[in-house]
Formats: C-alpha cells, structure tokens, sequence
C-alpha cells in the first residue's frame, strides 16, 4: 500500500487494506468515514493526524520507517493504543480461535491430530497472555510514569523487547503450516477453514503490531528513560 499522507481518504485506506479496521477502531474510529482524510478523521476523534498517519503506516507498510514522526509521538497515546490492542488480544482474538478450535475439535471427537493441534495453540495463547500481562502490570505504567515525568522506583526501566511476542508469531505460524501440511482424520472442512483464517488473523496483526512496537515504542521508550 501507498503511504498514507494527511490528505488520504481514510476509506481508501481502509479498501486497499481492511486489516486496517481493527487498528483504527482501537482508537474510537468506526466506519462510515465518507471522503474524510485521515486527518479530518483524527482531529474529530481529538487524536494527532501525525499519530495516526504514523500508526497506519508503519502497521501497513514494511517499507515505511518513521524516523521523522518519532520526535512527535505522544507517549500517553501510544500507551493507550496498545493496551487496546492487548486487550483486542485478550477479550476478541483469543476467545474467536478457542470458539473455532472448540467447534472444530468436536466436529472430529476422535481426531488425535485435532487434539494436538489445539495443544499448540494453548501453547501459543499462554505465552502471549503472560506477554500481555507484563505489558499492563509493569512496561506501560512505568513508561506513562516516566512520561508524566513521576520518578519511577526500581533500578532498571523494563526493557521493549519484542522477541517473546516473535516467538509466539512463528509459534501461530508452526500452527498454520501443521493445520495445512499434517490435520488428518475426520473433521468439518469449513469450521477449519474459520479456524486458519481466526489464526492468520492474529499472526498477521501480531507481526505488524510488533513493526509498531519496534519502530515507535522502543525509541521513544529509550529516550525516555535516557532524560
């Protein structure tokens, strides 16, 4: 996708890449943009236009590295987008796999490899909970802390380090290719397939969720902590 400038409908960003959707709705905004640019649609929604032009890009775009918007990144509101998206995590994506996984796992009660497969995903799912707990129970309230300019005890500031959350990524990816390469048995064809595309769905916003968290939260996070 193009990068996305201030003067961008915001709907045409959202029909070249619908993954888009749940990124913006993290942030209040809902369909039925019209012709809006994307920064008409910030300023209404009392977000910064370079905020959300830089969160949309670097979700959207591998090629996009934003080294001019980091100086403008507003801490508190980079906090709050992403403990919407841990909690997009925890309360929508999460419980959406085990609903299909349950369903698919019935669908073949005498399935070993459907058993298995779920195995992996509570593998995945348990280790990118514990991630999301640390993120609200230590790395965001020390960072909004710092922000605030509060002083913050403890004798190191929690580090931004993505490679667990990478971990789990290729985990839901192991999981993908053993679904497509090794599934046998009897089961329902389309309750599998609501199951890959529920997987898919979280790797994929997994991935370019932690582009965001290592382009714009680490930097920001390190200049912080070096005031």
């Amino acid at each position: 996708m193009k990068t996305v400038s201030p003067d961008t409908p915001l709907s045409e960003v959202i029909l070249a890449d619908p993954s888009i959707i749940p990124v913006i709705n993290r942030l209040g905004i809902a369909l039925g943009t019209d012709d809006r640019s994307v920064a008409e649609v910030a300023t209404a929604h009392r977000l910064s236009p370079d905020f959300l032009i830089t969160i949309i890009n670097t979700f959207a775009s591998r090629d996009y590295f934003p080294a001019t918007a980091l100086s403008r990144v507003d801490m508190p509101t980079m906090l709050s987008y992403l403990e919407l998206t841990d909690r997009y995590y925890r309360h929508f994506q999460i419980p959406n796999i085990e609903r299909h996984f349950n369903a698919l796992v019935a669908s073949g009660p005498d399935n070993s490899s459907l058993t298995l497969l779920r195995r992996l995903f509570d593998k995945a799912k348990a280790d990118l909970i514990a991630l999301i707990d640390s993120d609200l129970k230590s790395l965001f309230p020390t960072l909004r802390a710092l922000a605030s300019g509060s002083a913050v005890t403890g004798d190191a500031v929690p580090a931004v380090d993505t490679a667990a959350s990478e971990t789990v990524e290729e985990m839901l990816a192991d999981l993908l290719s053993m679904i497509v390469r090794n599934i046998s048995g009897e089961y329902d064809p389309n309750l599998c397939y609501a199951t890959v595309v529920a997987v898919a769905g979280l790797r994929t916003d997994l991935s370019k969720n932690n582009r965001i968290r290592n382009l714009i939260l680490r930097p920001a996070a390190l200049e912080l902590a070096s005031k």
